[in-house]
């Protein structure tokens, strides 16, 4: 990883968000990347292909948008980004258990755990997002 001078320099706060930041971007990047090999391993067609492509980024878009209703009955905002990314992690897990489903059941599985996944890792965003504002102090905003 490349660091900026700034980010040597970082507060002491602000060093967790950088590397759980980092690390949410890893595990974004390498799921999404073979996503569409793995469905093609487990039998996929087309029409699974596209809801595997799609499915990421139309699920992490739903959820952003109703991240705000449900944030607002959960309590600390640490808590909920906590059970969100919780959830992404289930889902993440889950998608290596379609490897051993039977063939006609494994594409449909894949659909529904990409969408657990990336469902929950959006709905975290926001409040993440909000989160870091609050602590990064605002000369060292982007």
């Amino acid at each position: 990883m490349v660091r900026s001078e700034n980010s040597r320099n970082a507060p002491r706060g602000e060093r967790p968000l950088a590397i759980e930041g980092a690390f949410q971007s890893l595990g974004q990047a390498l799921g999404e990347t073979y996503l569409s090999a793995f469905a093609l391993v487990l039998g996929a067609g087309p029409g699974v292909l596209a809801l595997v492509y799609a499915l990421p980024t139309a699920t992490t878009s739903l959820a952003q948008m109703l991240a705000g209703r449900l944030r607002a009955g959960a309590g600390r905002t640490r808590r909920f980004i906590a059970r969100a990314w919780s959830l992404q992690a289930v889902g993440y897990a889950l998608i290596g258990t379609c490897a051993v489903l039977p063939g006609g059941l494994a594409p449909a599985a894949l659909c529904l755990v990409v969408a657990i996944a990336w469902g929950g890792g959006g709905l975290a965003v926001p409040a993440w997002t909000g989160l870091v504002h609050a602590v990064v102090p605002r000369e060292r905003h982007g």
